[in-house]
């Protein structure tokens, strides 16, 4: 199994080789991240009821959209005055 993705990595361009190196600890960090927020959500379900893990993932949501609202103009505000820095 490790040589046949070997042989496959082996026939892929440069560029292609490049993406998959510089992604792939990406990768790791989201897959990670991904395992943990669902070994959380577990815990928090058996130990705090449906109840208590809903309100809780309500709190997350509504607490989400607002940054989302607040942080609504912040990079082009950010690129504007780095623009005009340089």
């Amino acid at each position: 199994m490790i040589n046949y993705f070997k042989r496959k990595i082996s026939n892929l361009d440069l560029h292609t080789l490049e993406v998959i190196n510089k992604s792939s600890s990406s990768f790791v960090v989201k897959f990670l991240g991904m395992v943990a927020g669902i070994v959380v959500s577990i815990y928090l379900g058996r130990t705090l009821g449906a109840d208590g893990l809903g309100i809780i993932n309500l709190t997350l949501k509504i607490v989400g959209l607002i940054a989302v609202l607040v942080l609504l103009g912040i990079p082009q505000l950010l690129i504007r005055v780095t623009a005009i820095a340089n």
